[in-house]
């Protein structure tokens, strides 16, 4: 395929910069498991060999997206290790790999929680696995044991705070407690255990940590409350969805607004987006779609195929949502370069039932594949479906 000087440049002025947006990894192995005992997270270990193909494919297109790496850095501690290099020794020794990647969560204990032999091919599957290996991992049931038993001790209580909303679990009874038997919340332990406490922002705990703001900044600092008040709001508009309460999802905008207006424009959009979806409304997803788009993606051609490819997956019987995907898409499947737009492309021409259209796109996708040395047969089952579709229009006239 060939371009001209112009399209060349396009392609090089507007090809997203993705460094710095995905996964941050860093620490050695026992740096890592010294900042997840500290802060009680998950470590992921992208157990990889230097010399392996799909390694490289992980490291150049899934860990560098903004999606991967926003879900990665709040959850987990991440390290690339070498396995063939003597820094793995150690780790290696304990955690064996017989495949190259081998993807592992492990706890702060350095118990295996989860792992996955191989290279996850998309974001969606890599994030699929890894909100597993969270669900898999709940501190909070062995100090639930020390509680029922008695144990009040102020610093457990905040490790228990802290274990409950780690593990999605309320925190209300637990907070109803400790305020009841600390009524002035004065102290640093007392600031301690209702930033810990806060899991969601529709909570007494978040009410009492947002009046007392600036002392518990002092203590934490600005950008682990920005983070903490993000993780309530996010956790309330998830309720919000689960009981399909609209309320919920404007006081956590709201919330946000208030207490992290920096964040706050896109996590309304963001969140509207997600609620939307669930409760498939999608008028006004599209709505926030649009804006996501305008505020978000301009001049981004990656991002503007990856809403493009969301909006269709969430709504890809809505014609509304098609021609506004295939609009978003545009620039990208014209000049991008990359097989993907235009697969997307067909689908979309396709779903209007361009079949004409859609075809010689999938079949522009196939070369492009064949000429990146990329796997092909996903396109050429495409090319199949659609064909179908046009010799079964061609055979009832």
């Amino acid at each position: 395929m060939k371009y001209s000087i112009l399209s060349l440049l396009l392609i090089i002025i507007m090809t997203p910069m993705l460094s710095g947006q995905g996964i941050e990894f860093g620490h050695s192995w026992e740096e890592a498991q010294a900042k997840a005992k500290q802060e009680n997270k998950i470590i992921f270990v992208d157990g990889y060999a230097s010399w392996c193909g799909p390694c490289k494919r992980l490291a150049k297109k899934i860990f560098p997206l903004e999606e991967v790496g926003t879900y990665f850095n709040q959850h987990f501690i991440n390290l690339k290790l070498d396995m063939e290099k003597p820094e793995a020794r150690t780790f290696r020794s304990k955690h064996p790999v017989r495949a190259y990647p081998t993807l592992f969560f492990i706890s702060p204990d350095g118990k295996t929680i989860h792992k996955i032999r191989g290279a996850p091919r998309t974001a969606d599957a890599l994030l699929a696995q890894a909100r597993l290996a969270v669900s898999k991992y709940d501190p909070s049931q062995d100090l639930e044991k020390q509680y029922t038993s008695g144990n009040r001790d102020e610093a457990f209580l905040i490790s228990y705070a802290a274990a409950l909303r780690k593990a999605g679990k309320s925190t209300g009874k637990l907070t109803h407690e400790y305020i009841k038997n600390h009524p002035d919340l004065s102290t640093e332990n007392d600031l301690k255990f209702l930033y810990e406490a806060s899991g969601e922002c529709d909570s007494r705990a978040f009410e009492l940590m947002t009046k007392n703001k600036k002392r518990i900044i002092e203590l934490v600092g600005e950008d682990a409350f920005a983070l903490r008040v993000r993780e309530a709001c996010s956790r309330t508009v998830r309720k919000a969805i689960d009981f399909k309460v609209e309320n919920l999802l404007e006081e956590a905008k709201n919330n946000m607004k208030k207490y992290n207006r920096q964040d706050a424009d896109r996590f309304a959009i963001e969140a509207d987006m997600n609620y939307y979806s669930a409760t498939k409304d999608s008028k006004h997803y599209l709505k926030a779609a649009k804006r996501y788009a305008k505020k978000y993606t301009k001049n981004n051609l990656h991002k503007q195929y990856l809403t493009a490819k969301k909006v269709f997956k969430t709504f890809p019987m809505d014609q509304q949502v098609i021609k506004y995907a295939y609009k978003l898409l545009d620039k990208a499947a014209s000049i991008g370069g990359r097989p993907e737009y235009l697969v997307l492309q067909a689908k979309l021409l396709a779903g209007m039932n361009r079949e004409t259209e859609a075809l010689q796109a999938a079949q522009k996708a196939l070369h492009l594949a064949d000429e990146y040395g990329e796997k092909t047969t996903v396109i050429q089952g495409l090319i199949k479906t659609i064909q179908g579709k046009i010799d079964h229009a061609k055979s009832n006239h």
